[in-house]
Order: C-alpha cells, then structure tokens, then sequence
C-alpha cells in the first residue's frame, strides 16, 4: 500500500480528531491542534507519522492485513489509524512531561483522558468485550505504562535490559496488529507478528540512540549506546572519546546486525511491503553510516591527538 494511501488516512484521522475535540471544547481543540502540529518540524501533524525515519506505527497493520488477507478494508484501516494517532498521543504526552518536564504538555495533561478514550472506544464497534482481543489490548496497555516507567528510572542499561525495556516502549502499537489479525479470526498468527515488532521496535530505538547522541550527552540521558561507552570506555577516556574511537562503529554494526536477523523475520510473515521497507532502512542506515564517518574522519587530528584510532567495530 503506497504513502499517499498512508498519509490519506493520517490526515483525515487526525482532522476527524480534533473535529470531535472542537464539538465538546473548541479551545481545548485549538490548544490541542498546536501541539500537535509543533510535534513535526514542517508544523503539520501528519508529517510527522510519515517522516521516513518514523515508526511505521500506521503502516504495519496495513501490511498485516495485505499479508493475512490479500486486500485491504480502507474503513477498517481508518479506524485503526484513528485510534493508534489518538493512543500515540496519549503517551506521547505523558512522556514528554516525564522526560523533559516540559511547561506545555503539563497545562495540557488532563487531555490524555481525552486521547486514550478515542484510543480505545474505537474498536468496541469492531469487538465484543469478551472478545479475546480486549485481553491483548489490556495486556499491552498495562506493558505500555509499566515499560515507560521502568525506562524513565534506568540509568545503567545494557542491551538485555534494553531489548527487555527501552525497545518495547512502542508495545502499544501492536494492538491494531492483534484488532487486524482478530478481524480476520487468525490470531494465531499473532506470536510470529509480536516477535518482529518487538524486534523492530528496539532496532529502531537503538538507532534513536545512536544518532541522538550529542543531545544525550548533554541532558546527561542515559541512552544504551553512552551506557554502553561507560563500560566499555578506558579509565582516562571521556564518553565522546569512546564515541569516536569505537563506540559509533559498535552501534551501526549492532544496528547492521539486528537488521539482517529482522528481514530473516520478514521473509517468514510473507509481506513484500514489509520486506521492501526493510531494504530501503537498510539502504538509508547505510547512507548514515558513510555520512557518519565521513563526519569522523574529518575529526582525525583530534582522534589522533587522543591516540584513538578509528574502528569499525562488531555487533554484540
């Protein structure tokens, strides 16, 4: 399913939302409308679900749904769009105010009722609340909030604990995978789906890791790639002087690592979309790491004068 279907159905989600704000609280709505819109850099909030380094959040369930029943059901997908826009900012909202405090989102956190209830009031039109869908959901809403706030009081995070915490804070994304396979009475497919998200959520929070370095560094976050250069670091070496010696090596090729066994994954759900973004990550994780070097490579002297030779470094 192309990107303009995609970005379709993130718009008119996204303007239906705020139009079932604007009926009940027209300021709420308009306050609502800003923030979400400063979410994205172009100041328009469907961009921001579809920037090519985002979560393919919106994407997977239509990809789930071409590979389990060879169409796609445009009303159904809307709903589950819908929702996931809704669900997405009801987390994303309570991280920003966990993570940097911030005076906005605070004003703005009784909205998060709001947000989860379009979330979830979404699919009672689709299941029954003995379905065994609602188990699903109950159990990755609870892990969604669980996860968060184990994450936000890590501070030593190795790549277990990261694959168990860090990389599953997008677990809530898998409900609209589950309402897909329910739809179509073949959750048994689900473990084979939930193993490959969970996989691809932590390859994608590691790369989140790896390319947000220098702002972690100076928020002093602890992010798994500078956990890692902690350890791993000489006793005279400062963070960054690990980053430059091994430490941006360690994570493409970890990142390198965790990719191939992602499309060992892929080839296995039988979706040649899912298959094809793959790729093009690939591709473009490539392009970073070229572009990435290139940027070290013009920092030799001060690398030499460290007596830090580059590495290329192994996955872990």
């Amino acid at each position: 399913m192309d990107s303009t279907f995609s970005m379709r159905l993130t718009t008119a989600a996204i303007d239906q939302l705020i139009a079932d704000l604007r009926q009940f609280a027209p300021v709420l709505a308009d306050r609502a409308a800003t923030w979400m819109n400063g979410l994205s850099r172009a100041g328009r909030a469907a961009d921001y679900f579809q920037h090519p380094l985002a979560f393919p959040m919106l994407l997977l369930p239509l990809w789930v749904e071409e590979a389990v029943s060879g169409q796609i059901n445009a009303d159904f997908q809307a709903a589950l769009v819908y929702s996931s826009v809704s669900g997405y900012y009801f987390i994303r909202m309570i991280d920003n105010v966990m993570d940097e405090a911030s005076p906005v989102e605070r004003s703005l956190l009784p909205m998060t009722g709001v947000f989860h209830a379009q979330a979830t009031t979404t699919y009672h039109q689709y299941f029954e609340h003995t379905h065994a869908f609602w188990t699903h959901f109950a159990r990755w809403n609870t892990q969604s909030a669980a996860f968060a706030i184990e994450d936000s009081s890590s501070d030593d995070i190795d790549l277990a604990s990261f694959q168990r915490i860090a990389g599953k804070k997008v677990v809530a994304g898998k409900i609209p995978i589950a309402a897909v396979l329910a739809r179509h009475d073949q959750l048994d497919r689900l473990p084979a789906w939930e193993a490959f998200y969970d996989d691809l959520g932590c390859w994608h929070q590691l790369l989140n890791d790896v390319l947000s370095w220098k702002k972690d560094l100076q928020h002093q976050t602890a992010s798994s790639s500078l956990c890692e250069g902690e350890r791993r670091k000489r006793a005279d070496e400062s963070l960054f002087g690990w980053l430059l010696r091994e430490g941006f090596a360690w994570g493409l090729a970890t990142l390198e690592h965790w990719l191939d066994n992602l499309h060992a994954q892929a080839a296995l759900l039988e979706s040649p979309p899912l298959s094809e973004y793959l790729r093009s990550r690939g591709d473009l994780l490539a392009a970073q790491r070229t572009e990435m070097f290139a940027s070290l490579a013009a920092l030799s002297p001060l690398i030499r004068a460290q007596n830090t030779p580059l590495a290329e470094g192994d996955p872990t």
